[in-house]
C-alpha cells in the first residue's frame, strides 16, 4: 500500500490537491476512478486521469502506467463530446434551384478566379463555419477546393447523388453560389481600387481587422461565405 496524491481540476479556475492512502498499485486504473470519483464528486466516467501528461488506461494497473509512490495523478473532466447539427435535407425545387445558380455562374467570365479562391484556408474556414456537417465531412471539403468539380453542380444528376451522400456539400454550395454571384455584380460597378481581375478587393490581402470592418459597414448578418469571398 502507498500514498498518492490527486491535483483535481474540475473547472477553469479550480484546483485542488487531494492525499490518498493505502493505494494499491496493482488496482486498475477503472477500479482506482471509483475512489476518485467519490472524492471529486463526478461519475467516474466522466473523469480522466493524467500522468506525466499521458491518459490512464482503464483496463491497465497503476503500477503499470509508471505510478510510483508519492507522485501526483492530475484528475480532470472528460470534454463533452459536440453534437453535430443536423444538415437540412434539400427538396427538389431546391436542388433545381441550386443547378441554375451554378449554370448562370458559368456564363461569366471570372466565376472560375472566384471558385479558385475557396482553396485559401481563410474562406475554407468560414464556409465549414456556417455550413452544419461540413466540417464532418472531409471529401465534401475537398470536392470545395477543386472548381473543376465544383463546375458540374451544373448537372441536375450530380447535384441529387451530392445531396444524397454528401448533403454538407449540397447545402455548402448554395452559399458558394450566393457568394460568387455577388461578387460578380459588385466587381464592375465598385468605387473601390480595382485589382488586376476585376474585383474591388484584394482576397491576398485579407486580414482578421479587415473582415471586422466589412461586417461592420453591412447589414447584421454574421461573417459568412458571401463576406469571405467578397470582403477584403
Amino acid at each position: 500500500m502507498t500514498s498518492l496524491v490527486l491535483g483535481m481540476r474540475l473547472s477553469l479556475f479550480d484546483f485542488q490537491r487531494v492525499k490518498v492512502d493505502d493505494v494499491d498499485l496493482h488496482t486498475k486504473v477503472e477500479h482506482f476512478k471509483v475512489e476518485v470519483s467519490k472524492k471529486a464528486n463526478v461519475p467516474k466516467e466522466s473523469l480522466e486521469l493524467v500522468y506525466c501528461g499521458n491518459i490512464l488506461d482503464d483496463d491497465s494497473t497503476l503500477n503499470a502506467c509508471g505510478i510510483k509512490s508519492g507522485v501526483m495523478i492530475h484528475v480532470l473532466k472528460k470534454k463533452a463530446k459536440e453534437i453535430p447539427k443536423p444538415t437540412q435535407t434539400m427538396s427538389e425545387i431546391d436542388i433545381q434551384s441550386l443547378v441554375m445558380a451554378f449554370r448562370a455562374l458559368t456564363m461569366n467570365p471570372s466565376y472560375r478566379s472566384s471558385l479558385q479562391k475557396l482553396s485559401r484556408p481563410d474562406i475554407l474556414d468560414n464556409i465549414i463555419l456556417i455550413t452544419p456537417g461540413l466540417s464532418q465531412d472531409p471529401v465534401a471539403i475537398s470536392m470545395i477546393q477543386d472548381p473543376e468539380l465544383l463546375v458540374r453542380m451544373g448537372d441536375i444528376d450530380t447535384v441529387r447523388r451530392i445531396v444524397e451522400l454528401h448533403p454538407a456539400l449540397a447545402e455548402a454550395a448554395n452559399h458558394i453560389a450566393a457568394a460568387v454571384h455577388e461578387e460578380a455584380i459588385a466587381a464592375p460597378t465598385s468605387t473601390q481600387p480595382t485589382t488586376s481581375s476585376g474585383y474591388s478587393y484584394s482576397l491576398d490581402a485579407l486580414s482578421d481587422d479587415d473582415e471586422m470592418d466589412s461586417s461592420q459597414s453591412s447589414d447584421s448578418q454574421p461573417v459568412g461565405a458571401r463576406h469571405a469571398i467578397t470582403a477584403d
